[in-house]
């Protein structure tokens, strides 16, 4: 199953912005379901399995927002992500039953960190930086998943660092 944003127009309008699912068998050609969840201003779906239910974490109006579904074919708004001036992907389920989540700056000098929760809510920040970006560079969206060897692979987007945001300072 794939979430995506469904609009037909810019993404930075003002408006209702719907997310929609679409499924398939082989991952190369997709069937639109239905719009699963709609709300102010969304873009980026990210919608994982906790073990009891659905999450969407999508980007809207400066901040991340959280949905909730019991079938991930109906989304309820719950509230937003109290992780303020952090950029989100969906997080992993860790052996233990706990999740990890890996997040970058929105403000300031542009790295990814990591965070832990047991319930997808509420977070503590881990220890540590987790990756920044070459200078002038910034990243966005670390998206990690697991191999089937074990190990884990961060997939992220890297582009120019935008003006409005301070150059890193290198040792």
């Amino acid at each position: 199953r794939l979430y995506y944003f469904g609009c037909r127009r810019n993404p930075d309008e003002e408006g209702t912005h719907a997310i929609y699912s679409a499924i398939s068998d082989d991952g190369i050609r997709f069937t639109e379901e239905k719009r699963v969840f709609d709300r102010e201003g969304l873009v980026d779906p990210d919608v994982f399995w906790t073990g009891k239910e659905w999450l969407m974490y999508v980007f809207g109006l400066g901040k991340t927002e959280i949905a909730r579904s019991a079938d991930g074919l109906s989304f309820e708004y719950v509230g937003p992500l109290h992780l303020k001036f952090w950029g989100t992907t969906a997080p992993v389920r860790l052996e233990d039953g706990t999740f990890r989540l890996y997040a970058f700056t929105q403000r300031g000098v542009n790295k990814v960190c990591s965070f832990t929760s047991k319930d997808c809510e509420t977070w503590t920040q881990e220890e540590g930086t987790r990756l920044v970006p070459p200078e002038g560079k910034q990243i966005t969206d670390p998206f990690v998943v697991r191999l089937k060897d074990g190990t884990w692979k961060m997939f992220y987007k890297i582009q120019g660092q935008p003006r409005n945001r301070p150059k890193e300072k290198r040792p």
